[in-house]
């Protein structure tokens, strides 16, 4: 029996690593993020990295069949879009907005976006240095229009 479970559980892990692996070629275009930024690059790392999560937009891969790993992905989706979600960006306001450009802001700098278990079975989704200056910057340039236009308003 023990025998049975181990291989079992050898299976499961191999099939979620291939699966990441296969999955990595998926699209990662900037369409998954609409509506957020105007610059290419950086709707095009939100997509990779952030879009699963933080969108109407997520490529669920093979293994959310599986009932129990199916049902803990479905329960983190949902939570980061509860979180913030991009599929409803205009939808929010002002403040809302600068509030999740600081947040995603500081969760990106200190590494806890996209989280470790995520990128452990999506490598392509982690942010390079280059990806979180990008995203920093971006935060910071979107949250000084927002200040502006509300000032202009």
């Amino acid at each position: 029996m023990k025998r049975i479970v181990v291989a079992a559980l050898v299976l499961f892990i191999a099939g979620a690593l291939l699966g990441a692996c296969l999955a990595d070629g998926r699209s990662h275009s900037a369409a998954r993020i609409s509506g957020v930024s105007a610059d290419p690059a950086v709707a095009m790392v939100l997509g990779r990295s952030c879009a699963d999560c933080h969108s109407d937009n997520t490529a669920w891969p093979w293994y959310s069949r599986i009932p129990p790993v199916g049902e803990a992905l479905r329960r983190d989706v949902s939570r980061g879009r509860a979180g913030m979600d991009f599929s409803r960006w205009a939808q929010y306001g002002p403040e809302q907005k600068d509030e999740a450009l600081a947040e995603i802001a500081a969760l990106v700098r200190n590494g806890q976006m996209p989280p470790g278990r995520y990128t452990l079975l999506h490598p392509s989704a982690r942010l390079s240095d280059a990806d979180v200056r990008r995203i920093t910057e971006w935060t910071r340039q979107e949250r000084r229009r927002i200040r502006a236009q509300a000032v202009s308003d």
